[in-house]
């Protein structure tokens, strides 16, 4: 739970990393493809601005 509200200047950037001699493997491209498509369908929940299905459904709080 957010105790305050973010600044409306408040950044954080997200980077996918990977070893440069490991970029263009296929698995670590389709990784990385993979990641970015999901991160990006989250993104309001990441930035904080609305609630993920996860959290309204109560998952979580079996995983507590």
């Amino acid at each position: 739970m957010r105790v305050a509200a973010l600044p409306e200047d408040f950044t954080l950037d997200l980077w996918l990393l990977t070893h440069e001699d490991l970029r263009q493997t296929a698995r670590i491209r389709a990784f990385l493809d993979f990641m970015a498509k999901e991160l990006a369908k989250e993104a309001s929940v990441l930035e904080g601005r609305s609630s993920s299905d996860a959290t309204r459904t109560g998952w979580k709080d079996d995983l507590c």
